[in-house]
């Protein structure tokens, strides 16, 4: 399905680097749409800045640096505790790359 036409609606996105610039963009776009969003970053104030415009029960706030496993399995543990399931993760940094995907197959072979 074309992402144009993907319903985002209740769906769970987790957004690393979405302290600023892409990430945060990113992470509105994705609540405008209706999207339950959790979104990481090292920077916390910058984070609840992002809270404080968009806040709400649709938003959940985790500090981390995805680039670090433990941090990145926080962010999937975190969102799936909140929101009862997490559906797509949009890394920012392509650095992270590994560590995300390192982390979903943990978290898969956790299942």
């Amino acid at each position: 399905m074309p992402a144009e036409s993907r319903q985002l609606a209740n769906t769970v996105v987790a957004v690393t680097g979405a302290s600023s610039g892409i990430g945060a963009a990113t992470a509105r776009l994705l609540l405008e749409a209706g999207a339950r969003v959790t979104v990481q970053a090292r920077r916390r104030e910058r984070l609840d800045a992002i809270a404080d415009k968009f806040g709400g029960d649709n938003l959940l706030v985790v500090t981390g640096d995805v680039r670090d496993p433990r941090s990145a399995t926080e962010l999937v543990d975190r969102a799936v505790e909140r929101f009862g399931q997490l559906d797509s993760i949009v890394v920012k940094l392509a650095s992270a790359c590994m560590a995300a995907s390192s982390t979903a197959a943990t978290m898969t072979s956790r299942r």
